[in-house]
């Protein structure tokens, strides 16, 4: 069964905006309206996907009539837009929240039978590589996460995440898999008015990056009592352990439950899940694999290593990717992997349970030498330093909290590290850069330090 099937099984609520409730019955007959415009002809189709009920409308009736879909973020530059549009030649358009779409490019494509949405990645360049799923991708990743949360017809999600966001948009699966209901209205937590919808419309399951959850600290989040909220669940990077332990703890003591889990993009959207039950006790851990999924550590040949031994994440699920889209050939033979490899390093302790140390891409070389910048940012957290560090070979870049810190670093960049000033630059950046997912811009925040007029060691 898939994910419009399921959604036929079920009845009341689906969707509520702006005082309106929607249910599954109406969503469905609207999306099969909207499949009349389009024709008998796959249609290959761009939306800029809105917190709104016309973008769900739209969403539902490409994959009810097998129309591939690029969702692409509200907040995405025009510039990536318009090279998105000018390479996959989109047969219809919807970028401005309306349910009458712009007819684009009239030629009919050739299209694999499976490929069904297409979403940009945040290592992307330029925003024109696209990862192609099928039906079954949402599917089956949609009953995983209903699973594991045991969610049901009661669940109710609010989400600040954008719905062209892999996370975000695996929320909004995962209520239609399960007959619950998503809150759309006002998905910005600096708003009084979200949190009042928290309240006020009884949401059971509240999402969010490791950003999200810096504010909903900084908001005290964890001092109001939210009766109805019964779930948390957080996604998109690393959360730092002792935050996790702050909301996994509360969590704990209200009788509600803290979800850490990690994804990708290309497998759809989740891949493994700590129960909340193991969070206090390995904040630091991604969990296991989400049901039907399987996770393995790998070195540089493929090969298994044993537990406690640090390779690459690798991932095997009917929630991979079809493949990657670089031009619009590649939408009529994608590549069909069937083992995901992460790119992300870790590994898996004697009792299975995995754990992330770092990323591939982040390793630099520092006069020849290799640099694991997660490793770094590690190593200066335990001297009480947070930072944040990025930057390319022969230049480390660091953001820092405090100036007071700036010596006492470049001291130990120089000491400890034998690092010459000349290949690091430190600042002090207040505001870290963060996209539209929430997640932090490294490539912005490098840009702020080389502007940053703060001390270059090698200059003293």
């Amino acid at each position: 069964m898939n994910l419009i099937e399921k959604m036929a099984t079920h009845q009341g609520e689906a969707l509520w905006y702006q005082g309106r409730s929607i249910s599954y019955a109406t969503l469905l007959v609207q999306a099969r309206q909207q499949l009349l415009r389009w024709g008998n002809t796959r249609q290959l189709i761009v939306l800029r996907a809105y917190h709104h009920p016309n973008s769900i409308v739209i969403y539902l009736a490409a994959l009810l009539g097998q129309h591939p879909l690029i969702l692409l973020n509200p907040k995405l530059d025009t510039r990536t837009q318009r090279a998105i549009i000018s390479r996959y030649q989109p047969n219809w358009c919807y970028l401005n929240g309306q349910i009458q779409g712009e007819h684009s490019y009239s030629k009919a494509h050739s299209l694999d039978p499976d490929l069904a949405l297409l979403l940009t990645t945040s290592g992307s360049t330029g925003g024109v590589k696209l990862v192609q799923l099928s039906l079954a991708n949402l599917s089956t990743n949609a009953q995983s996460i209903t699973d594991y949360l045991h969610m049901d017809a009661q669940s109710r999600v609010l989400s600040a995440l954008p719905l062209a966001y892999s996370y975000g948009l695996s929320l909004l699966n995962s209520h239609l898999w399960a007959g619950g209901s998503m809150v759309l209205d006002e998905p910005d937590p600096l708003n009084r008015t979200f949190w009042q919808l928290l309240s006020e419309q009884r949401v059971t399951q509240l999402a969010g990056v490791p950003y999200s959850y810096q504010i909903y600290e900084q908001l005290r989040m964890r001092r109001s009592e939210w009766p109805h909220l019964q779930v948390l669940t957080q996604a998109g990077g690393k959360i730092a352990p002792n935050l996790a332990e702050k909301f996994a703890n509360w969590a704990s003591l209200q009788g509600k439950e803290f979800y850490v889990m990690y994804g990708q993009t290309e497998a759809t959207a989740r891949i493994a899940y700590l129960p909340a039950t193991q969070v206090l006790a390995r904040p630091d851990s991604i969990g296991v694999a989400i049901p039907g999924g399987e996770l393995g550590i790998v070195d540089e040949r493929e090969q298994s290593l044993p537990a406690n031994s640090v390779g690459e994440l690798v991932y095997r699920g009917p929630n991979v990717m079809l493949g990657y889209a670089k031009e619009l050939s590649d939408l009529d033979h994608p590549s069909r992997p069937q083992l995901l490899k992460t790119g992300d390093l870790g590994y898996c302790d004697s009792e299975g349970f995995y754990y992330i140390t770092g990323r591939l891409k982040r390793m630099i070389k520092l006069a020849g030498v290799r640099t694991g910048l997660d490793s770094l940012e590690s190593a200066l957290a335990a001297q009480g330093i947070p930072s944040t560090c990025c930057g390319h070979d022969d230049a480390l870049r660091i953001a820092l909290n405090s100036a007071k810190q700036l010596s006492r670093v470049a001291d130990y960049l120089h000491d400890e590290l034998a690092l010459h000033p000349s290949l690091f630059k430190l600042a002090v950046i207040s505001e870290q850069p963060h996209s539209a997912n929430g997640k932090l811009d490294y490539c912005q925040l490098e840009t702020l330090i080389e502007q940053s007029d703060q001390v270059n060691f090698s200059d003293e």
